[in-house]
């Protein structure tokens, strides 16, 4: 009456599935949904929406323009011209507008946050996953499979 069980898949398994789904979704469905709601128009129509009062907000950065209507939801999006009026243009038609914020971090935290960081990381996970393995091997100072364990006994000849 010995029942067969099958043996337990470990966590890992687990984790690596959740984390390749993720990885799937961010790959292809949130750039599709992120796609769905920016509608590329030029720069001409930007320019006439805004002459004719129909824009709300502006948020100009460096290599694209996006704005929103008053009616609408749609963002949408053109490219930047050089063009020295367009701040005067979107102040006399009352519309909101903002630029980007450029924010610069240092050589030095670049370095520590992009090579550093991930390779003490890695260090660590690593030098904990060994010490690990050792413990269930049965330490560091023992042999594998019992390899080196001498059964042999001495024998002293009583006197």
């Amino acid at each position: 009456m010995n029942e067969v069980r099958r043996p337990r898949k470990p966590l890992v398994y687990y984790s690596i599935i959740v984390l390749a789904i993720l990885v799937l979704f961010n790959l292809f469905i949130m750039p599709a949904a992120n796609e769905q709601q920016l509608k590329d128009v030029d720069y001409g129509t930007f320019m006439t929406m805004t002459e004719k009062g129909k824009i709300e907000s502006v948020q100009i950065e460096s290599n694209q323009i996006l704005y929103q209507l008053k009616d609408d939801d749609t963002i949408y999006r053109t490219g930047p011209l050089d063009d020295p009026d367009l701040v005067n243009r979107l102040h006399d038609n009352k519309v909101k507008f903002t630029s980007e914020i450029k924010k610069e971090t240092s050589p030095a935290a670049a370095v520590v946050l992009g090579w550093l960081l991930p390779l003490l990381i890695f260090f660590g996970i690593g030098s904990a996953m060994s010490k690990r393995m050792m413990n269930k091997q049965g330490g560091a100072n023992s042999m594998m499979f019992g390899m080196g364990k001498s059964n042999a006994k001495v024998y002293v000849k009583s006197s």
